[in-house]
């Protein structure tokens, strides 16, 4: 419920988000990052509407919301996971640096059946090798909206 969601918000506790092109305000997905400890470790999960899939907004809007859990919360590490058969989502972690780090026979439930899911992560210091050491960026970025304040 969106009372739910902005009481998690002001915890700290979860963030969730609109993704949205910055020239037509259209909407495009969603995207969330939880905590799940107080070790530090969060996880991400994104959806983008089918007609908008394999545009490159999941990967950009990730980019932005990977950054701020690093730079604004002090993430240790992130996590997300896709279904095993999704490789397109495969390809968005892949290209976040993200390792797979597991994989988890019944991640998810569709139909009341488990779905296997495979498991990925970066941690900041790989995060800093990687992209995190060439960005100093704003989160309102190329063709997307991402207001993380």
């Amino acid at each position: 419920s969106p009372q739910r969601r902005l009481e998690e918000w002001r915890s700290g506790s979860a963030f969730n988000w609109t993704i949205q092109d910055l020239p037509s305000s259209q909407f495009l997905g969603r995207i969330v990052l939880k905590k799940h400890d107080a070790e530090l470790n969060w996880s991400i999960g994104f959806w983008i509407h089918p007609i908008y899939q394999r545009n490159g907004f999941a990967t950009e809007a990730a980019r932005a919301v990977i950054y701020f859990a690093f730079k604004r919360l002090n993430a240790a590490n992130i996590y997300s996971a896709h279904a095993h058969w999704n490789i397109a989502s495969q390809r968005v972690l892949e290209k976040l640096n993200m390792k797979l780090v597991g994989n988890n026979p019944c991640g998810l439930m569709k139909n009341g059946e488990c779905i296997a899911e495979c498991v990925y992560g970066i941690s900041r210091n790989m995060w800093r090798r990687g992209d995190g050491k060439h960005m100093d960026m704003s989160l309102s970025m190329g063709k997307l909206t991402v207001d993380v304040d």
